[in-house]
């Protein structure tokens, strides 16, 4: 919720947020609440910024984008990373809930217990030596040629290739394209609606994994230990993901 109020007009235009895909799933949940659109884009703010822009441009108002490096944007104001507005719209925030005698994480727990849990993790496997690109080529091409059908005993569902622009669905072998630009970046969802993505980096010679768990939240007093749960759960997909690096 952006800070202070809006304009009759501003409440009724079409709204959008956007937010790369390897961050977190759960904004697409909780836009649709709203009615709000969500656009995925690649990673790279420049890709959010340009997605904002494109939607300003045919009517509809650009809320928030973000992605997992954390990095923010709200509005048009600033069309890049803007932590200064970020941490207006934060404060503000805190603000609204210290007066209602809640905070932050309760907020957070909220969101869980309307939606789903959703904790997203990160871990870079880096490759030494004067070849290392190549070794990471290869990686990726074995992944191709090789791809897992299960982590963590959760079936893969589907297999989203950036590189050939196809989702392929594992049980039917059937393909349809993805919208997305072309990019070196491969994503498995499991039966668990978990998600597991795979990126070489662009600037270092390390291959990026990222893993999305989700699980039902249960609004109990346990919050945080049901946090901590799917934090390790996740950890556990990543080392499962690790291993077919192998």
């Amino acid at each position: 919720r952006a800070c202070g109020g809006r304009s009759e007009h501003a409440r009724s235009t079409p709204r959008c947020v956007a937010a790369s895909l390897v961050s977190t799933g759960l904004i697409k949940d909780v836009a649709a609440t709203y009615g709000a659109r969500s656009i995925e884009t690649l990673t790279g703010f420049k890709w959010i910024s340009r997605a904002a822009i494109q939607a300003e441009q045919h009517g509809e108002r650009f809320v928030v984008g973000f992605e997992e490096a954390i990095g923010y944007c709200a509005g048009l104001h600033v069309r890049d990373k803007d932590g200064v507005t970020a941490a207006l719209l934060l404060a503000d925030l805190v603000s609204r809930l210290a007066a209602k005698g809640e905070t932050l994480e309760d907020a957070l727990y909220a969101i869980y217990a309307k939606h789903q849990m959703v904790v997203n993790v990160q871990r870079s496997i880096r490759f030494e030596g004067p070849q290392a690109a190549d070794a990471m080529a290869r990686t990726m091409a074995t992944l191709r040629e090789k791809p897992p059908t299960q982590f963590a005993g959760h079936e893969v569902v589907t297999r989203r290739d950036l590189l050939t622009r196809t989702i392929v669905c594992t049980r039917t072998q059937s393909t349809r394209p993805t919208l997305l630009p072309q990019a070196d970046v491969l994503e498995w969802t499991l039966t668990s609606g978990d998600r597991l993505l795979f990126r070489p980096s662009g600037t270092e010679p390390k291959l990026k994994v990222y893993a999305e768990r989700r699980r039902d939240y249960i609004a109990t007093t346990a919050g945080r230990h049901q946090h901590e749960e799917a934090m390790l759960e996740a950890h556990r997909l990543l080392d499962e993901a690790a291993h077919c690096l192998k």
